[in-house]
């Protein structure tokens, strides 16, 4: 169902942008 695979995919999508952001702002600290 390809439904359910763009609500897997804006999932997958959100959690990298989560975790990039989480990344760089690791970065700003100096981690």
């Amino acid at each position: 169902n390809s439904s359910i695979y763009l609500i897997v995919h804006y999932d997958i999508g959100n959690f990298q942008q989560s975790e990039a952001r989480h990344r760089s702002q690791k970065t700003a600290v100096g981690y």
